[in-house]
C-alpha cells in the first residue's frame, strides 16, 4: 500500500498524466501493476532530482537571472520598436 500512496503522490508532483492515467483505476494491487525493479528506482531518482533542483537555491537563482534576461531582451526589442515607430511618426507629420 505504501508503493501505491508514493507512486501516486511521485506522479502527481512530476505531472505524469500519462502514469496516472495508468493508474488510475485503483490500487496497484487491485488493478494487477507489474513494474520492473530498474524502472521503478529510475522513476525514484527522476523524482529525487526535481525535489533536489526545487529546494536548490542556486536552481532558483538562474531562473530569476534568466527571467531577468529575457525581460530586458523583451523590453530593448519593444522600446527599440516604440522608437523608430516614433521617428517614423515624427517624420511623417512634419511633411
Amino acid at each position: 500500500m505504501k508503493l501505491d500512496n508514493d507512486l501516486r503522490l511521485m506522479a502527481t508532483e512530476l505531472q505524469d498524466a500519462e502514469l496516472l492515467a495508468r493508474i488510475a483505476g485503483g490500487d496497484l494491487i487491485a488493478i494487477e501493476a507489474k513494474y520492473h525493479y530498474n524502472c521503478l528506482s529510475a522513476y525514484k531518482s527522476k523524482y529525487r532530482s526535481m525535489q533536489r533542483a526545487e529546494h536548490d537555491p542556486c536552481s532558483h537563482e538562474v531562473e530569476i537571472i534568466k527571467a531577468q534576461s529575457d525581460l530586458f531582451a523583451y523590453i530593448e526589442d519593444n522600446v527599440s520598436i516604440f522608437s523608430g515607430l516614433r521617428s517614423y511618426m515624427i517624420c511623417y507629420n512634419s511633411y
